[in-house]
């Protein structure tokens, strides 16, 4: 099953079209609701439990959500079309910039910059006191830890530092 999307007009308050933003996505749209958080809400909770669901609202993601929660299923994709292409003074075509982000929304997230590093029991942490050496307490147990901090940290009595700074 390919995901389908669910086009809300907030109430009338934004034009879309749909099946203008189904080709231009791929996705399968349902005709364009106006309360998809309100008054249609059945609509989305059997949509929601249906799954594979995108909702093309960012505002009510937490209902969304949460009607997700009481049906016992996943979450559906929510993407604020509303504010960041629906309501515009331009009179330009809207679809071109839905697409996008709706496209935008299904890719997967950039992988977290990592660095391997060795450290053969020694660190070097450097950084603002307050993160710098809350770190350093939390690895002076398993590790030698020189800190170099750029503000002048309140570092209590000497004997009771476990790493030098």
């Amino acid at each position: 099953m390919s995901a389908r999307c669910l086009l809300c007009s907030c109430d009338n308050t934004q034009t879309i079209d749909p099946a203008a933003v189904e080709t231009a996505t791929g996705l399968r749209c349902w005709p364009l609701h106006t309360a998809l958080c309100g008054a249609e809400a059945e609509i989305a909770a059997k949509a929601i439990a249906d799954g594979e669901t995108i909702i093309a609202c960012g505002q009510e993601k937490v209902f969304f959500d949460a009607l997700a929660d009481d049906l016992q299923t996943a979450a559906p994709l929510c993407v604020d079309i509303r504010d960041r292409a629906g309501w515009s003074a331009d009179d330009a075509d809207k679809t071109p910039k839905i697409a996008a982000l709706m496209a935008l929304a299904q890719m997967p997230p950039p992988a977290e910059k990592t660095m391997d590093v060795a450290s053969e029991g020694m660190c070097l942490i450097l950084g603002r006191s307050d993160a710098a050496l809350d770190a350093a307490e939390q690895l002076a147990d398993a590790l030698s830890i020189t800190c170099v901090v750029e503000d002048e940290p309140e570092l209590g009595p000497t004997g009771a530092r476990r790493f030098d700074c």
